[in-house]
């Protein structure tokens, strides 16, 4: 989801926590000049910078664990779009 309320962000980062979104990523004008992007995940504060590439990645395969725990009783195919 994208805020665009114009909230500070500490209101809209809570806003996120209380909705159960695990991840943020942030966009502004020199993560775009370089296509670089502060991804953070909100259950540890932990805060990285990556490719656009790299984030997708990261979220997919934590999508991945969370919505099929257990690989091996599928049939290897993906259930959704990333």
């Amino acid at each position: 989801a994208v805020d665009t309320t114009g909230r500070k962000l500490e209101k809209q980062i809570k806003t996120a926590v209380k909705k159960g979104i695990n991840y943020v990523i942030f966009i502004g004008e020199a993560e775009l000049a370089e296509a670089r992007f502060k991804l953070k995940n909100l259950d540890t504060g932990e805060e990285e910078t990556h490719g656009r590439e790299r984030i997708v990645t990261i979220l997919s395969d934590k999508r991945r664990k969370h919505v099929l725990p257990n690989a091996s009783e599928t049939d290897g195919e993906d259930d959704f779009d990333v």
